[in-house]
């Protein structure tokens, strides 16, 4: 069975401010949807909303196993979240950190899993260092590790290249890219064009406002553009 993710008019209101509106697709396994939007455009709460960490005041978020729906518990167990924060412990060794998330997860043979990722993201000799003193870019690979420990069906990014030198983020982007074929990725993003290389769909934002998913092999980068103009003008009009 093939995982499926869906929002359905997903719109989320905070206080009188609406974050969100009436926001709306499917994505399939192998699809990988990059969001872009200005500060503010309602970027990271569509991904907390996706991530079942917050709820939408209206419209709904599912997560099928092909027919069969997805109750939230599983659904955030097939889940791999990458945020602004790295969500790791930093007083715990590299090694630590990841067999202890991959325990949560009840990931078989945990200390393997750990070393395989380590080595995945170029930080086995580093797996006895505690992350407290690791660069920007090498926290950023140990969160890509933490996010893929239990192989995720759905991998959602914040802004994973932010305050990346181009090597890492070069790193970065080739663990994001492997398997990428068998999962859901969905990607905010500020560079536009990594972010429309790298994906098959594209979701411009703009106070919470769309104009819907655009496939990127409908669109050219400069159609896109465009696109987004016409979203800004429409926003301030």
């Amino acid at each position: 069975m093939s995982i499926c993710l869906t929002a359905d008019s997903v719109g989320k209101t905070r206080g009188s401010r609406k974050t969100l509106r009436d926001v709306s697709f499917t994505l399939e396994a192998g699809r990988h949807l990059a969001v872009f939007g200005s500060n503010g455009a309602g970027k990271t709460t569509l991904l907390r909303i996706l991530a079942l960490l917050d709820r939408p005041s209206t419209g709904s978020v599912a997560v099928l196993d092909g027919e069969t729906p997805l109750d939230p518990v599983d659904a955030r167990a097939r889940m791999g979240f990458v945020t602004h924060m790295p969500q790791l412990y930093l007083d715990l060794t590299a090694e630590e950190n990841l067999v202890l998330f991959a325990r949560l997860y009840g990931v078989p043979d945990a200390g393997r899993r750990a070393r395989d990722l380590l080595d995945s993201v170029g930080l086995l000799h580093r797996r006895d260092d505690v992350v407290r003193g690791f660069s920007r870019g090498m926290t950023q690979r140990m969160a890509i590790a933490r996010a893929l420990v239990n192989d995720p069906d759905i991998l959602l990014l914040d802004e994973v290249y932010s305050g990346l030198d181009p090597r890492a983020a070069a790193d970065v982007r080739a663990l994001v890219r492997r398997d990428a074929e068998k999962r859901i990725i969905v990607e905010v993003s500020h560079d536009f064009e990594s972010g429309v290389a790298d994906c098959t769909d594209v979701l411009m934002l703009e106070r919470g406002r769309t104009d819907g998913v655009v496939a990127r092999s409908d669109a050219s980068i400069d159609d896109l553009r465009a696109r987004y103009r016409a979203l800004l003008q429409g926003v301030a009009s």
